[in-house]
């Protein structure tokens, strides 16, 4: 069962634009946000990361195949589909910052301008080493241009951390 999270203020329609492609991003392929909301009005969000060639339709797999409770946001990494369509070397992001980036950004949306007190993490295969990367990074020092080319400072990475903290992460790694 999951833990209960009170969370007192959220940013309802900057999420539902956010999450519908209303918003633009800074990335050069297709990023696919996606918001499946929770069957009861909770305030309760969590990210999906997909494994390597999947794509954001993993949220859907999650939300029919597991009793999942949260709303739950999904997106494309840039080597979405990868086994699907001709493959573009240009893409193979796998284990770099380039990879990790855009699910920076979709959290840093989700927890700053969404303004979530609280997010939980899922990753899937691949995407449950982008998880703990991702906090790995916000942990750290490193790559602080490239955080900073998507809106990520120290004080936002403060933020981000905390949010991650008052959820959960669940590394479904086969």
């Amino acid at each position: 069962m999951f833990p209960k999270f009170y969370i007192f203020a959220e940013n309802k329609e900057f999420i539902a634009q956010f999450c519908s492609g209303k918003i633009a991003h800074p990335f050069n392929y297709y990023l696919g946000t996606k918001l499946l909301l929770a069957d009861k009005e909770t305030s309760r969000y969590m990210v999906c990361f997909h494994g390597s060639g999947d794509n954001h339709t993993v949220a859907n797999d999650l939300k029919w195949h597991h009793d999942i409770q949260e709303n739950l946001v999904s997106f494309n990494f840039p080597d979405y589909d990868k086994d699907r369509r001709e493959d573009d070397p240009k893409l193979e992001t796998f284990g770099s910052i380039q990879e990790l980036l855009p699910a920076l950004y979709v959290l840093k949306n989700l927890i700053i301008d969404g303004d979530l007190k609280s997010i939980s993490l899922y990753g899937f295969s691949a995407g449950g080493g982008v998880a703990v990367n991702v906090i790995a990074i916000l942990s750290g020092t490193r790559f602080e241009k490239e955080l900073q080319s998507i809106g990520i400072d120290k004080s936002t990475r403060s933020s981000m951390l905390s949010a991650i903290q008052n959820g959960m992460v669940i590394l479904d790694c086969p």
